[in-house]
């Protein structure tokens, strides 16, 4: 798979301008088809996987070594405040794109 990788902290800076809103919690995504997308938690999160399946690869830090996860819909991820992850969609057969979610904890 030839994959593109794409930051998408603007997009959720902007989610996070917004969520502090009562009703503005969570804030999903989508995970094209060949392509990957970095996150970097800016506080504690949960991604939340809403739909399909995603290959993750978190980084490694002085706590942990870089790990590789596969998560199915309704799996959820939790990440430390400055953790980055990469992820792609991943299906078996036809390729589909993944949606997931970003929810801040602890609030």
């Amino acid at each position: 798979m030839n994959a593109t990788v794409h930051t998408i902290a603007s997009t959720v800076t902007s989610a996070t301008l917004v969520r502090n809103a009562p009703a503005a919690r969570k804030v999903c995504f989508e995970v094209p088809v060949t392509q990957a997308l970095s996150f970097r938690a800016h506080e504690p999160s949960v991604l939340r996987v809403t739909q399909g399946r995603v290959w993750v690869t978190r980084d490694s830090d002085a706590r942990q070594a870089s790990e590789d996860l596969v998560l199915g819909e309704g799996a959820s991820l939790r990440l430390a405040r400055g953790e980055r992850v990469v992820f792609e969609s991943w299906s078996a057969g036809q390729p589909a794109a993944s949606w997931f979610s970003w929810e801040p904890v602890g609030r």
